[in-house]
């Protein structure tokens, strides 16, 4: 940890801060979705202004298959929610919630 930088430190702090606020408020926000948009928005931004119509196009569809992919991964992050969801109402699953939080650190020091 030491030789993290104090910047990246900051960063990751700052999400654990953004994560527990989602989880307290029932994770209104698929943050995981947001980013990885925000990724391919920026990875193509500098490509999209010095490319002609054919290059522009072919970025289009390269981010209509992307979309699709990650709509097909929501879905099937929902489906297994809801299969543990009601595994856990049966009884055939413990509690994950309650076995994350029991093993999760309770207080980490990333100063040090």
């Amino acid at each position: 940890m030491k030789d993290v930088p104090s910047a990246l430190l900051l960063i990751s702090r700052n999400l654990n801060t953004i994560r527990s606020i989602n989880r307290d408020h029932g994770n209104l926000v698929d943050r995981y979705t947001i980013m990885a948009r925000s990724a391919v928005e920026g990875a193509q931004q500098g490509e999209v202004k010095r490319s002609g119509f054919g290059a522009k196009l072919k970025t289009y569809r390269e981010k209509m298959i992307f979309e699709y992919y990650l709509r097909m991964e929501s879905l099937r992050t929902w489906i297994v929610v809801k299969t543990l969801t009601f595994l856990q109402w049966m009884g055939k699953v413990p509690d994950l919630e309650d076995m994350i939080n029991k093993n999760a650190p309770k207080d980490v020091d990333y100063a040090s």
